[in-house]
């Protein structure tokens, strides 16, 4: 077709570029082939208390159309347990499962560079057709000092680049209070419960029931070395 044609002959030229030309090039390319692409969005209705919401995550969302504000959220979970399940509760509430794009939970490995590429959708999130996402970082209790500090010094750089035009909504979910990268923010906290069990177990059983053909099953022992990835390997075989 004539649109692979016009790939491969910017493919062809591409080449003798320098490396960080040769990236920007690749990334105006791609823009153009997925700009208008619509983004996934996997529902997930009919959990019970799902629409139990207090206050706190009713704040949680995007700016309307010329709206002026700060789409970005700051909370904690009672202990760092109960992160993933706080996380998991608010995209319940929403009746949707949370996508690859938007959510990072973070650990003690975590780059710089990946939280910038989940602030760099959030900014821009508009742009592509995504303005009802909620990008999230959660475990940010789990970053180091330094990486806390660059990923406020990268969100108010990118703020003062992009603004919150084209941004949709943000939050960090923390396990541990008083973090360096919630203090520096600045951002009042929203208070977030987490859903009950029952709701949170039967979230995930239709999740694996509807997006992957099975429902999701938890392999846990208290010993090391009982057999844990044999009895798995037999059971996905």
């Amino acid at each position: 077709t004539r649109t692979r044609q016009q790939l491969l002959s910017k493919v062809s030229v591409l080449r003798n570029e320098s490396p960080a030309a040769l990236l920007n090039s690749l990334g105006k390319v791609f823009d153009a082939l997925f700009r208008d692409a619509k983004p996934v969005v996997r529902a997930l209705t009919g959990v019970q208390s799902a629409r139990q919401t207090l206050q706190g995550d009713l704040l949680i969302r995007g700016m309307q159309e010329n709206e002026e504000g700060v789409p970005i959220y700051v909370c904690c979970a009672d202990e760092p347990s109960k992160v993933t399940e706080l996380v998991l509760s608010i995209y319940t509430r929403r009746e949707r499962v949370p996508e690859a794009e938007e959510l990072l939970l973070c650990s003690s490995h975590t780059t710089l560079e990946e939280i910038e590429l989940l602030l760099r959708r959030f900014f821009c999130a508009r742009l592509h057709h995504r303005e009802e996402r909620l990008y999230c970082l959660g475990n940010i209790h789990l970053l180091p000092y330094v990486v806390q500090c660059g990923t406020v010094e990268a969100t108010r750089r990118l703020e003062e680049k992009f603004g919150f035009r084209h941004a949709s909504a943000l939050v960090f979910v923390s396990g541990v209070a008083n973090q360096m990268l919630t203090n520096a923010l600045n951002r009042p906290h929203c208070a977030v419960s987490v859903l009950p069990r029952e709701s949170l177990t039967e979230a995930v059983k239709r999740i694996g029931e509807m997006y992957h053909g099975r429902q999701i099953e938890a392999v846990a022992s208290s010993m090391n070395g009982v057999g844990k990835t044999h009895y798995i390997l037999r059971q996905v075989q």
